[in-house]
């Protein structure tokens, strides 16, 4: 009886111990570049702290994201997803939690573990580039009865006055109506514009051509590409705060400038 309860106890902690290694940890995001004023703050009525080039996030809670007149936030997440806030909007991560992960040489090209994002675009415009994800990954941004799920897609989405609009260049989005089990596909290259009684009374409106959309939607899509190719996550060996760390890329012809010093990114 007695090495009975013993080897119940002894599976009980094993199992234990197995179930914590699978507990995700919290991502961190890295500011890419910067223009005008923008804060974050998290959902905790904090105040709002003004953001910094170079500057890395830790979503240990709900985080916001705003943007003032003339302003723009670019961030890439250690999931390898590239984020731009557009002038005057608001963007609420929720949730962002992701494993940890090795990799050596590192790539941009596709997610280094599997990670959760939840995000709410509450008003403005948000340019994003999503790589090639795990399986066991979910990528969600939310609006009024409806939320889109991302699978290496790039592309730009609109928010305001109650108006939704996709442009659409690379992937494809999972577009589902929260009540029910309805849903639509969008795929490369289009645009798509709908509203919030359409959204509440789940119409799928028409899905139009790509060049109907803003043409100059196209050039933040371009600088979003180039500026996801900079930064890259490094893993961390402890993770007590963090699983990764960001690190701008510096091209070899950067150390080769004559009489120069490498102290400040390009």
């Amino acid at each position: 009886m007695f090495q009975t309860k013993c080897i119940l106890i002894c599976a009980f902690i094993l199992l234990t111990q197995t179930v914590a290694k699978g507990d995700d940890f919290s991502g961190i995001a890295y500011i890419s570049s910067l223009e005008g004023h923008a804060t974050v703050k998290h959902l905790d009525h904090s105040e709002g702290k003004k953001t910094k080039l170079h500057d890395s996030i830790l979503f240990e809670q709900a985080t916001i994201f705003d943007t003032a007149y003339e302003s723009t936030l670019f961030f890439k997440l250690s999931n390898n997803t590239s984020i731009g806030i557009l002038e005057n909007s608001r963007l609420t991560i929720k949730e962002f939690s992701q494993e940890p992960f090795e990799s050596n040489p590192i790539s941009n090209q596709s997610e280094p573990s599997s990670s959760n994002l939840w995000g709410i675009l509450n008003y403005g415009s948000i340019a994003l580039k999503t790589t090639k994800q795990s399986p066991l990954s979910s990528f969600i941004i939310e609006f009024p009865n409806i939320k889109l799920e991302f699978y290496s897609a790039d592309c730009l989405i609109s928010y305001d006055y109650d108006i939704l609009k996709i442009a659409l260049y690379k992937g494809n989005i999972h577009a589902k109506f929260i009540n029910t089990a309805k849903s639509f596909y969008l795929r490369d290259s289009c645009y798509y514009e709908t509203n919030v009684i359409s959204m509440d009374l789940e119409i799928v409106e028409s899905i139009k051509p790509l060049d109907q959309a803003n043409a100059k939607w196209s050039e933040y899509i371009e600088f979003l590409n180039y500026d996801h190719n900079r930064v890259y996550f490094k893993p961390l060996s402890t993770m007590d705060t963090s699983i990764a760390k960001g690190m701008i890329l510096i091209p070899d012809t950067y150390f080769k400038k004559p009489f120069e010093s490498p102290k400040t990114f390009d």
